[in-house]
């Protein structure tokens, strides 16, 4: 989560998007 944290704002939508995909 700390990983896609970070690239969150580089990649934009497809990071809080991973994030939610590992919480399932």
């Amino acid at each position: 989560l700390v990983i896609e944290a970070q690239v969150a704002p580089t990649i934009g939508i497809k990071a809080p998007v991973l994030i939610l995909e590992e919480h399932k």
